[in-house]
């Protein structure tokens, strides 16, 4: 049965193609919030091509959802993993990147010439010597295509965290995008559940930011949560919902010990963690999706993937500097349902206070500043996370920055495993690392002199 793609699918179909078919084979995203229609645009893609496609994934978890909502469309497609154990290559093949990373020159030979990566912002590294980038210069393929529904990095600094556009920054693999979905062309369609939101405040001030600047410490999480009381908030509210009626609450707890806490609490909820085996992870979804269970528990396992239009509550009870992660999570909701007007987001991190409501952001191309996500007239990347900049300031900002420095190529590190190394391409959080280490003792003139041009290095690397 052909199915009928609605106009913005249509219009990501016809984006796709054109650049399949175009001499540009610079590497691009296509931006698909949560129930955009993924299946179908790919299925799509790989009608029109008329074969050589290849879907890459991270794990054999997110190919077998991917490929049973596929299979829901009546279209169909092999598979090449070995958690799967399949391994077939055919006109579209869904397959994970560790099954496949030594296959790029047989693929190639096989036909395979265009390639799209689901959930492109994790884990496909583009430094050289990667899995990802050894199987691609082996595959050559003539098109690369990105998916995502959260097309940011989250980095650091010496002077901010920031979010940065992934098509942005040194190193970008991604050059340029294709399309963009609009949230809020899915909620107006009624393609997407709006949100009732519930917000708790929190205090931020024990937190700490790990050494990579790309979250808080799982150790002041958990200690600000004590201090708050946040667990034993959302024990209280868990409780009212059930006296409510409600029927189908998932709960992001803050580490694996206390979802087991809470789940020896509850006679009606289930847990999972990645200490949950295969079989039993299956049967306690089932059980959820079917209302057996009304709770369920987990750390670190349902935030991507795990789809279940029924759901009514999604409650998150940990603070994050990731708006990937919180976007995850909060889009679990997100998918409609014929019983479902809404659902609940109740937040006891604060982090829709510290990102805004997930419904209103945008991604445009700003003159003057780029690809940006957008928050109202705040710019939400390329910023300090928690900034209230708007366009024109940031544009201004952008107008009146300083010149870069120039760095000096022959002082590197003589030591250490960046030894060597350009001191551009050295990770900021070693850099960062080395000059809080070398600043609390006397230094060399020859440990001066690297100092003074790694502080150079860093100051560029300040985006504005």
């Amino acid at each position: 049965m052909k199915w009928t793609l609605y106009k913005d699918q249509e219009d990501c179909v016809n984006r796709c193609m054109d650049y399949i078919n175009s001499y540009d084979k610079s590497p691009a995203i296509a931006v698909l919030p949560t129930g955009s229609g993924k299946s179908l645009i790919v299925s799509e893609i790989a009608e029109r091509i008329g074969g050589g496609l290849l879907v890459l994934h991270l794990s054999s978890d997110l190919l077998s959802q991917n490929l049973e909502k596929l299979q829901n469309l009546n279209c169909e497609a092999t598979v090449y993993s070995a958690g799967l154990g399949s391994r077939v290559i055919s006109k579209l093949t869904y397959a994970t990147l560790k099954s496949v990373k030594d296959l790029g020159k047989e693929m190639r030979a096989a036909g395979i010439k265009a390639v799209i990566i689901d959930e492109c912002d994790r884990n496909f590294s583009p430094k050289k010597g990667s899995l990802f980038m050894k199987f691609i210069d082996d595959l050559k393929p003539s098109s690369v295509i990105g998916f995502t529904a959260t097309p940011w990095y989250l980095r650091s600094n010496q002077a901010m965290t920031y979010l940065e556009f992934m098509t942005s920054g040194y190193g970008a693999y991604f050059k340029k995008v294709l399309y963009v979905s609009q949230i809020q062309t899915l909620v107006e369609a009624g393609r997407w559940t709006p949100c009732d939101y519930e917000l708790y405040e929190i205090s931020t001030e024990g937190l700490v930011v790990n050494t990579n600047g790309s979250d808080y410490t799982q150790e002041s999480i958990l200690q600000s949560n004590e201090t708050q009381g946040i667990n034993r908030a959302m024990s209280i509210r868990i409780q009212e919902l059930l006296r409510d009626g409600y029927t189908s609450i998932l709960v992001f707890v803050d580490c694996i010990e206390n979802v087991k806490r809470f789940d020896a609490w509850l006679d009606c909820s289930a847990a999972l963690t990645d200490e949950t085996s295969a079989k039993d992870r299956k049967k306690i979804v089932a059980n959820f999706k079917s209302g057996k269970t009304k709770v369920l528990f987990n750390y670190g396992m349902l935030g991507i993937g795990f789809d279940y239009p029924g759901l009514q509550v999604v409650m998150m009870g940990r603070p994050t500097m990731s708006l990937s992660l919180l976007s995850q999570i909060y889009g679990r909701g997100v998918r409609t349902h014929p019983d479902k007007k809404v659902f609940k987001f109740i937040d006891f991190g604060g982090n829709v206070t510290r990102f805004g409501r997930l419904e209103n952001i945008r991604i445009e191309y700003v003159e003057g500043i780029g690809w940006s996500m957008l928050q109202g007239n705040h710019v939400l990347s390329g910023v300090p996370i928690g900034s209230k900049w708007t366009v024109e300031e940031v544009r201004t900002i952008k107008k009146t920055s300083r010149n870069k420095e120039v760095i000096n190529p022959k002082i590197t590190f003589w030591f250490g495993k960046h030894k060597g190394k350009h001191l551009n391409k050295v990770p900021v959080y070693y850099l960062k690392w080395w000059l809080e280490k070398i600043s609390e003792e006397p230094m060399t003139a020859q440990e001066r002199e690297l100092f003074d041009e790694v502080n150079k290095v860093m100051r560029n690397k300040v985006l504005f």
